[in-house]
């Protein structure tokens, strides 16, 4: 079963001809921030704690957006269906103390253990999809989480385009000097974006531009990596086709 997914990823991959739409994430949805949170448990399953503001959760909420119209727009089908099978058990941790440490140290967010991201007070919508990229990952390796021991989609990814996961040892997402050159394969990201370092955000930046296009403020991204968008697409279309 395993290798007739990947034979569908390589093969829809090489045919499919998909243009990334950039969404527009730059207006406010709502200003009731009960209404906000009630949009985003209805629509996409995600819960939010800590300590909130009516600008945060409209940032998740866009991010939110662009997913689901990347999904119906690429598959055809319900973007709010996919986003709560795959990414409907993400919980976000608003402005906590750790995580505003962790700023200061230009780690903009993190995702802890499996499903729980971590936000600082500041933060975008980029932002946001980018770490649903590693709850998927995570949601796809098992038990154990990927983005920190691989084995889930973030390691598909790599082997199924002639990189290396097994040369990433334990953390699968802390930075190598060495992942271009030793990991990525033969297309990688650059090392000045996030995806050209390791391989959990390898599959987060990959996931990211492909939701979100030209929208993201980097130079010709659609053109830094697209096998990887090609397979993106080709991943999230055999996820919809295994949708209950």
């Amino acid at each position: 079963m395993k290798n007739k997914i990947v034979a569908l990823i390589i093969v829809t991959a090489a045919l499919l001809n998909i243009t990334h739409s950039a969404f527009a994430m730059n207006e406010l949805v709502d200003t009731n921030q009960a209404k906000l949170l009630k949009t985003l448990a209805q629509d996409y399953g995600w819960k939010v704690e800590g300590n909130y503001t009516t600008e945060h959760l409209n940032t998740i909420l866009k991010g939110g957006l662009s997913i689901e119209n990347y999904i119906s727009h690429l598959t055809g089908e319900d973007g709010q269906a996919w986003i709560k099978n795959y990414l409907g058990n993400a919980v976000f941790h608003l402005d906590g103390k750790v995580i505003n440490a962790a700023y200061q140290l230009n780690i903009r967010g993190f995702v802890f253990p499996n499903t729980d991201i971590y936000l600082p007070n500041k933060f975008t919508a980029f932002v946001v999809v980018h770490e649903l990229g590693h709850v998927l990952d995570n949601n796809i390796g098992g038990d154990k989480p990927a983005v920190w021991f691989g084995g889930g989609a973030a390691d598909q990814m790599l082997a199924d385009l002639g990189g290396h996961p097994e040369k990433r040892a334990f953390p699968h997402c802390v930075d190598s000097t060495d992942y271009i050159s030793t990991m990525a394969g033969p297309e990688s990201w650059p090392v000045y974006m996030n995806g050209g370092k390791n391989p959990a955000d390898d599959f987060a930046d990959t996931f990211l531009v492909a939701v979100v296009g030209e929208e993201l403020p980097v130079p010709n991204v659609l053109q830094l990596a697209p096998r990887r968008l090609g397979w993106m697409d080709a991943y999230v279309i055999t996820l919809t086709a295994t949708l209950p």
